[in-house]
Formats: structure tokens, sequence, C-alpha cells
């Protein structure tokens, strides 16, 4: 893949990640139980956008000098 394919799965991990977070606070605010389901998907998400910024990403990217 080309580096454009790379950043575009970047940028979208991000606000994937960024917009469950989010509507995870608000859809919970002010409630007396606590959904395991999100938190489970919250942490899949965040944790995709880690190891695909971490791992797979560095090491596709050829760095041109």
């Amino acid at each position: 893949m080309e580096k454009f394919h790379y950043n575009l799965i970047s940028v979208i991990l991000f606000w994937v990640s960024l917009g469950w977070v989010v509507y995870t606070i608000f859809s919970s605010w002010q409630t007396t139980c606590f959904d395991l389901t999100k938190t489970y998907f919250t942490v899949i998400i965040l944790l995709a956008s880690n190891i695909w910024n971490g791992f797979i990403r560095p090491t596709r990217i050829e760095v041109k000098r």
C-alpha cells in the first residue's frame, strides 16, 4: 500500500476512537449502571489504533532521504 493509504487508515482510526470515547462519555452521563460492552469496544478501538500507529504503520512507510 502507499503512504496515502496508511495515513488514511491512521486518520480514520483516530476519528473513530475519538468519536467513540466522546459517545461513551455522553451516553453514560448520570446513569447508575456501567455498560461493560461499551468498555470493551472502547478498549478494542483504542488498542487497534495504538497497534496500527506503533507497529504496523512505521514498518511500512519508508523514509526518503
